[in-house]
């Protein structure tokens, strides 16, 4: 890159500083990323050209995202798609995927829905091979968040063939893992965990780590579902360990959810409400609604001392009344 800024090739500087923070990001090492997304960003600004602000956003987004910074990602996703909104371009519909996991995560699972649509109906529109597997793979995750397996299991199944027919490791084992999730779900514990498992040691063979702390986190809540806590535990400790090493904090709130309910189920109340409450505190601190919303659902059900927390966080929404998580959270106070 060195070579370029002395021949004053900003083209060939911007195409270097691209490369290394799509390096960065797959590493997990989020704030080099987050330095060189800046560098792209004060770059573009010099140019003032659309594609490149569009890009520089995206990128600035993205890493704000997967550091559980969730306003800052709405903010910068938000800028990308209106300072592009008369471009084709592929990069927008990345841009609508990881917003609608911001907004989902934020607690906005109807907008977060609509813009998982747009993202595919741009993806589809653009019929770019990796923008279009890119689009399946985010629209089917937040089906599954909102427990539509029906809808996030036809996604993923058309993200697993074109991924396989393009050859893309990465999305392959995302497909396959989200897969095994909704076999989990439907209660196919050994087949799910089973694919869960091969596609956590996939992802992990295409060098990837960013994402890994999700990965395994729903690996070790369908351990949990499935009553194999030796497997969940140390799955958990696996994927906390990772939060703490690479930043990777999205999230963050439910690998202390998960491993509360954990030790709670191998007889370490004490432990598991201490980590339950950790999870309130980091979920309330990023404003992921949604993780606090589960974690206070849990806690709930355990005591009626969080009754009141609970319809509170629950009252405070306005869409996604016909959710999963939603639906649980009434559950529980419907026996109030």
């Amino acid at each position: 890159m060195q070579l370029a800024r002395d021949r004053g090739d900003q083209p060939a500087v911007v195409r270097v500083l691209h490369s290394i923070w799509t390096t960065y990001l797959a590493q997990g090492q989020l704030h080099k990323a987050r330095s060189t997304a800046i560098e792209i960003s004060d770059q573009a600004e010099l140019t003032s050209d659309k594609t490149a602000l569009l890009q520089a956003h995206a990128k600035l987004g993205q890493t704000s995202f997967h550091l559980g910074e969730f306003a800052m990602a709405r903010a910068y996703f938000e800028n990308a798609l209106a300072i592009s909104a008369d471009l084709p371009d592929e990069e927008r519909a990345r841009v609508a995927g990881y917003h609608a996991w911001v907004l989902w995560y934020l607690g906005f699972p109807d907008a977060a829905c609509r813009m998982s649509h747009e993202s595919l109906r741009m993806a589809r529109v653009l019929k770019g091979h990796y923008g279009l597997v890119f689009a399946l793979g985010f629209a089917g995750w937040m089906h599954s968040f909102r427990g539509e397996l029906a809808e996030a299991e036809a996604l993923v199944d058309e993200g697993f063939e074109l991924s396989s027919e393009y050859g893309l490791p990465f999305w392959i084992t995302w497909s396959s893992c989200v897969k095994g999730l909704i076999q989990s779900k439907r209660g196919d514990y050994h087949a799910g965990l089973a694919r869960m498992q091969q596609s956590v040691i996939g992802y992990r063979a295409t060098g990837a780590t960013i994402g890994l702390v999700h990965f395994m986190t729903e690996l070790a809540e369908t351990a949990l579902a499935a009553g194999d806590y030796g497997l969940g535990l140390a799955t958990i400790k696996e994927a906390r360990a990772s939060c703490a090493k690479t930043g990777n904090r999205y999230h963050a709130a439910d690998t202390h959810r998960v491993q509360g309910e954990l030790l709670i189920g191998t007889n370490r109340a004490e432990e598991g409400e201490l980590r339950l409450l950790h999870a309130l505190n980091v979920a309330r601190s990023q404003g992921a609604r949604s993780l606090e919303l589960r974690t206070l659902t849990t806690l709930a059900k355990r005591s009626p001392d969080w009754w009141m927390q609970l319809k509170a966080t629950r009252d405070a929404y306005t869409e996604g009344f016909d959710t999963l998580d939603l639906r649980r959270a009434d559950e529980v106070l419907a026996r109030t």
